[in-house]
């Protein structure tokens, strides 16, 4: 039991690992083009899977303490919010290779290995450790994008 939990683990954590490496080099290409393609489109579907109960998980425990990078000031400037959505992106981008990496690769190695009990886990892990942080992200990113634009709108009006 102890063993097949760890072998779950290590096949996240080796996506993880894959993703990160995968992340920063798209970081280095113009994938920004697509930085803004969401999964969900309303706030309403985001509250029906539980985003909001996530997100309260995610902030509420140790989780906090992953990515100190994603972080705004009380009175964030443009380019504060320009490199913390350019974070968010890029976790973003690592957590939806990761889950396609489990998806295309792990899940398919454990049914060749035999190992079917272990597939509905692998699969929940996988939605629960890097679906909902990359719906977390886009979440969090179209409302950074409103104090983005708030942003804009106060510095355009005191240049009048």
């Amino acid at each position: 039991m102890i063993a097949e939990i760890f072998r779950l683990l290590a096949i996240i954590m080796i996506s993880w690992l894959l993703g990160l490496l995968m992340a920063d080099f798209l970081r280095r290409r113009q994938y920004y083009g697509i930085a803004n393609f969401r999964i969900i489109g309303s706030n309403t579907r985001y509250s029906f899977i539980g985003i909001g109960a996530f997100k309260w998980i995610v902030t509420k425990t140790f989780y906090r303490h992953l990515n100190q990078n994603i972080k705004l000031s009380a009175t964030p400037t443009l380019d504060e919010c320009t490199e913390v959505r350019k974070a968010m992106t890029h976790s973003e981008w690592l957590h939806r290779i990761a889950f396609w990496l489990v998806v295309t690769i792990g899940i398919p190695i454990t049914l060749v290995q035999g190992l079917y009990r272990q597939v509905v886990p692998l699969l929940l892990l996988n939605v629960i450790l890097n679906l909902y942080p990359v719906l977390l992200q886009q979440y969090n990113k179209r409302r950074l994008d409103k104090v983005i634009l708030g942003v804009k709108k106060h510095q355009l009006a005191a240049l009048r």
